[in-house]
């Protein structure tokens, strides 16, 4: 099982998206701000990384992460109002892809399990050229 962290200012948002993961037989981690966010990918494992980024200072976040780990798999939720910024940054910051707001249960389940099928792609990357 994957180690996923959401990342989003509204902890009501967070709120909603564990309860559906525990519905769903998943769990995660959870953070409302960027030391926060730090704290959890130094202390854990993390795999995938969704981050909403309504919030200005979480693209410079996105960036950290990806610079700190670029094999974590990263996923934006973004509203419209954001998306041509997430285009441009897609290559830049190696994103696996983006969740629109307002998000369906189905596409958040969706796009969690394409993730983990990807970093587990990743992770066998990794051991290859280990074994190398």
């Amino acid at each position: 099982m994957s180690n996923i962290l959401f990342v989003d200012s509204e902890t009501s948002i967070l709120e909603s998206i564990k309860r559906f993961l525990l519905e769903v037989g998943k769990t995660g981690f959870y953070s409302s701000t960027i030391n926060d966010t730090y704290a959890i990918i130094e202390k854990e494992k993390i795999d995938i990384v969704f981050i909403d980024i309504t919030n200005s200072d979480f693209i410079e976040l996105l960036e950290s992460i990806q610079k700190m780990n670029p094999s974590i798999v990263k996923i934006v939720i973004s509203d419209f109002t954001h998306l041509s910024r997430v285009i441009n940054d897609i290559r830049i910051l190696n994103l696996h892809s983006f969740l629109l707001k307002p998000w369906k249960k189905n596409d958040l389940l969706d796009t969690i399990t394409a993730a983990e099928e990807y970093s587990e792609f990743l992770k066998s990357q990794v051991k290859e050229k280990e074994n190398l």
